[in-house]
């Protein structure tokens, strides 16, 4: 692709993430074309469909892979918490919205369930000790998701506004219980 090619393409981009991330799956591709100041066609010229589109622009990263594949497993619990209530994170927060909501599409619901796979479950359950590695490990998925639903979709949830070192201690030791098994 030409510099305005790339340009054009990641200027639609952009504004599709910002988009797909406040209003969800169901925006249209014209008002993307229109933020991005280009044509509609051009929008599916690059990306060939909307699927497509939202598929490579609503990425969550390695947001947990640090956190999961090394470093000590003690007090994982609480620096998972931490992670999840901290402002780095809240930037990734209605991307995981617009994933959730969108989540009925075979296509996103897999790319939704591989970065829940590489982030959480192929680093985490081979450093897990004792019986039952794999579904501890889908169990902490399970009570991280719970946290971020709370977060993304009911952002006015007391649980959230009160004391976030208690929410902190006693959801990551809940967390914890899982990775050391006790």
């Amino acid at each position: 692709m030409t510099g305005t090619a790339t340009s054009t393409r990641d200027r639609i981009a952009a504004s599709a993430q910002r988009l797909f991330s406040e209003r969800g799956f169901s925006t249209p591709v014209r008002a993307i074309a229109a933020d991005a100041g280009v044509d509609p066609a051009l929008v599916i010229r690059y990306f060939g469909t909307k699927e497509i589109l939202f598929l490579e622009t609503m990425k969550m990263g390695d947001t947990f892979a640090d956190l999961t594949s090394s470093g000590p497993l003690e007090g994982l619990g609480n620096k998972i918490v931490e992670r999840l209530l901290s402002d780095e994170f809240a930037a990734v927060l209605p991307l995981y919205a617009a994933m959730l909501r969108a989540s009925d599409r075979a296509a996103i619901r897999e790319k939704f369930r591989e970065a829940i796979m590489a982030n959480m479950m192929r680093p985490l359950s081979p450093r897990l000790i004792g019986p039952h590695a794999e579904l501890r490990t889908r169990l902490i998925v399970t009570q991280i998701g719970g946290l971020l639903n709370a977060l993304s979709i009911f952002p006015d949830d007391p649980i959230l506004h009160g004391d976030k070192s208690a929410l902190i201690e006693i959801y990551g030791r809940n967390i914890q219980h899982l990775i050391d098994n006790t």
